[in-house]
């Protein structure tokens, strides 16, 4: 199957972000909506195909912050949901999401368990309301975002008093403008996603690389990124890396992975590319891997671009640990809760002439759909042990 992405957009605004990042970089894009007017425009682009959900309970009007209606919607549909997401046949499905109205904060999460139910990755991105649009907005985005966080792989929250934070204090700037300005912000980070994959340049990341980060960096990531023109590119380009206007910290100490992204023309050079690592380098903690890319477009000559993923959990494969064997107890004397009840790594004796030292040594893991299938299902799946 051709990798590829899927753009999925759910309720107004992610509807909106997904329309404009799938016209504008001709990817496949699905939006989700309640109402039908929002939709309108949408179905006639060839890369957007368009869903309207819960027209027996809404009409095509919206939920109008119907939440308990919402969700009774969110169960119809999960057969529909399922139905789309098997047509697309994507390998990664990425999800934007505006929480605190109904559809977004209920469809969401019914869209994400089917995705999980299907073993298709998810990488979500959550926009939050206003504060000015009032308490009870922000209440729902609340709940709504613990029920998104415990169903995706990797999500990044964007806060639009964040993003248009230095708009609120100018009195020229239009209600359309701050949306505008808020909605492409995550659009061009989707669409140098894109372009990191789509039009590599010398040193290279794969799909494969990406849909591995939403098995090994499951839970939140940072979206940072920069932009710059001219033979001061660099200097400016650096500073809106670092400092950002995502809530993104480089140099929280919480920070285990990064993906960066450098994007230039055919102008673009190696020491700018050696200088954007080490700066990076010397800001994230000294334990933190990354994993470097980079895209080259003509059309980019005199300028740079340059985008960071920045995973807070991450786990290796394979952990660096000695080479051992495992010693099952068989009559266990206690009720087993954990994994090291029945189970303890025990380190090899000088005797290795044992044929099952070198059975597994050189073998190559099975990965599906981004997933390593020689992981245990349960670890896989994230499925707690005391429920099994």
């Amino acid at each position: 199957m051709l990798e590829k992405f899927t753009i999925f957009g759910i309720g107004g605004c992610g509807s909106n972000i997904a329309y404009q990042a799938a016209i504008q970089n001709q990817m496949q894009a699905i939006c989700i909506d309640t109402d039908s007017i929002a939709l309108e425009n949408k179905e006639q682009s060839p890369y957007c195909k368009t869903l309207l959900v819960g027209q027996n309970r809404f009409d095509g009007l919206g939920t109008g912050g119907v939440i308990a209606t919402a969700r009774m919607t969110a169960n119809d549909i999960q057969s529909e949901l399922r139905k789309n997401l098997k047509k697309a046949e994507t390998s990664l499905a990425i999800v934007v999401t505006g929480i605190g109205g109904g559809t977004g904060s209920t469809i969401t999460p019914a869209l994400l368990q089917v995705a999980r139910s299907l073993s298709i990755p998810t990488m979500v991105f959550i926009v939050f309301p206003f504060s000015i649009e009032g308490s009870e907005k922000n209440k729902i985005a609340n709940t709504a975002v613990k029920n998104i966080c415990e169903l995706a792989d990797i999500y990044c929250f964007f806060k639009n008093d964040d993003l248009c934070g230095s708009l609120l204090s100018q009195t020229e700037v239009s209600l359309y403008d701050a949306m505008e300005e808020s909605s492409e912000h995550i659009i061009s980070g989707i669409t140098m996603l894109w372009r990191l994959f789509k039009k590599p340049g010398y040193i290279n990341l794969d799909l494969a690389t990406l849909l591995s980060c939403t098995k090994k960096g499951r839970g939140q990531f940072y979206l940072s990124k920069g932009i710059a023109y001219g033979e001061t590119r660099m200097q400016e380009v650096i500073p809106q890396l670092l400092s950002g206007n995502t809530g993104v910290n480089v140099h929280s100490n919480d920070i285990k992975h990064a993906i960066v992204g450098v994007y230039g023309g055919t102008d673009l050079r190696l020491n700018e590319i050696s200088e954007i690592v080490s700066c990076l380098t010397t800001q994230l903690p000294q334990d933190t891997s990354i994993a470097l890319g980079t895209a080259i477009d003509p059309t980019l000559d005199g300028s740079i671009e340059i985008i960071t993923l920045l995973f807070k959990n991450w786990v290796e494969q394979y952990a660096s640990i000695p080479e051992a064997t495992i010693e099952h107890i068989s009559k266990p004397t206690q009720a087993m809760s954990s994994i090291g009840d029945y189970k303890k790594i025990v380190t090899p004796q000088t005797n290795t002439n044992s044929p099952l030292c070198e059975v597994f040594r050189g073998t190559q893991g099975i990965v599906y759909r981004g997933e390593n299938l020689d992981e245990p299902t349960y670890l896989r799946k994230r499925i707690p042990l005391s429920s099994i």
